[in-house]
């Protein structure tokens, strides 16, 4: 049974009251994220569960007058939602990100992602990294 229809209408309204967040929808998920800033540079971070985009509101305080913060809450973790195939592989959390990042178009991206996200943060890096591009690579413990 796929009762993912139910969650949608829950996190619907979740989202559409927090400040700052929208749903995201790509191909394997309506990803829940929080982007703003200003500046050329942006940090991604990945929320790992139980942490939430709420938990970073300090930081968007903080980062947020000098460079673009985006947060991101994998499928699974948080609010976001996947579709009726996702099985929560690697593969398909590498995927997500990639397709939150190439729907966005962040320039010189920072990935700073704990524990769960540190593996698609390196693939992402690693396949991001090319001339003009910028960007680093930040890992959590």
């Amino acid at each position: 049974m796929d009762a993912t229809w139910l969650d949608r209408r829950v996190v619907a309204t979740v989202a559409a009251a927090a400040e700052g967040q929208q749903m995201l929808a790509v191909g394997f998920a309506d990803v829940r994220i929080r982007l703003e800033g200003k500046g050329a540079e942006t940090v991604v971070f990945v929320c790992d569960t139980p942490v939430f985009i709420e938990h970073y509101a300090r930081l968007f305080e903080l980062l947020t007058p000098t460079m673009r913060v985006l947060c991101i809450e994998l499928p699974g973790m948080g609010f976001s939602v996947p579709r009726g195939a996702y099985r929560f592989t690697r593969e398909e959390q590498e995927a997500t990100i990639a397709a939150v990042l190439d729907a966005l178009h962040p320039s010189a991206c920072h990935p700073a992602f704990p524990c769960v996200g540190a593996h698609p943060a390196q693939l992402n890096a690693a396949a991001r990294a090319g001339p003009g591009r910028g960007g680093s690579l930040a890992r959590g413990a």
